[in-house]
Parts: structure tokens; sequence; C-alpha cells
């Protein structure tokens, strides 16, 4: 065998091995579809845990937002929490949104090295069945 191809698929089972399989599967979407769906799963979750913390909070100080009699108050805590939470839904989704971007940006430019390989081998496989 040749020492060419030996280094080549050597580095093409490495790379499948370890973040190959995540790669391929990553950039068969197109960015903006991969980092648009990724984002409304982390929108989710940040739903999901602010609605626990929210509910714990709630739970802890109970005895202390019960024993307030003006609807003033109730108002402005109710309107505290949705704005907080809406800041953090817009944050988070630009950071998670901009962080699934890079993420898919890298693995596209892993798999065309990774598809470059596989190029690189196949034309010398048809190379030497010419000779």
């Amino acid at each position: 065998m040749d020492r060419k191809k030996v280094k080549i698929m050597t580095r093409m089972a490495a790379y499948e091995q370890t973040i190959g399989r995540d790669d391929l599967r990553i950039s068969q979407y197109y960015k903006k579809d991969y980092a648009s769906l990724h984002m409304w799963f982390s929108l989710i979750w940040l739903t999901i845990g602010y609605l626990l913390a929210v509910g714990l909070v709630f739970l802890s100080f109970s005895d202390q937002l019960f024993n307030h009699t003006q609807l003033s108050y109730y108002i402005r805590l109710g309107t505290g929490v949705v704005v907080i939470y809406v800041v953090l839904m817009l944050i988070y989704a630009y950071a998670s949104r901009s962080h699934y971007k890079r993420k898919h940006t890298s693995a596209r430019k892993r798999v065309k090295g990774y598809m470059r390989d596989v190029v690189r081998l196949e034309k010398m496989y048809e190379s030497e069945e010419e000779r």
C-alpha cells in the first residue's frame, strides 16, 4: 500500500470515529434551519427551567406573598416576572442562534476537508487502476 493512501485513510477513520458522525449529521441541514431549530429547543428548555425556578421561588416565599393585600403589589411582581422572562428569552435566543451558526460553520468546514480526502483517495485508486 502507498503511504499517502494509508495517511489519508487513517485521518478519515479517526475523523469518522470522533466528531465525524456529528459533523455529517449537522451538515445535512442548512445553516439557518439548524440554528433556528436548536434555538427553539433551547428556548423551550429555558421556558421550562424558568417556570420551575419561578415556581420554586413562589413556594419558598408563599407566606410572604400572601401577606400582601394590595393588588398593585401583585401586578408589579407579575410584571417583573414577565419582563425578566422576556429579557432572558431575547438574550438566550441571540446567544444560542449565534452559537449554533458557528457550530454549523465549523462542522461544514471539517466535512469539506473530509470530502476532499475522499476525492483524493478516489483519484489515487483510479490512477492505480489505469496502470
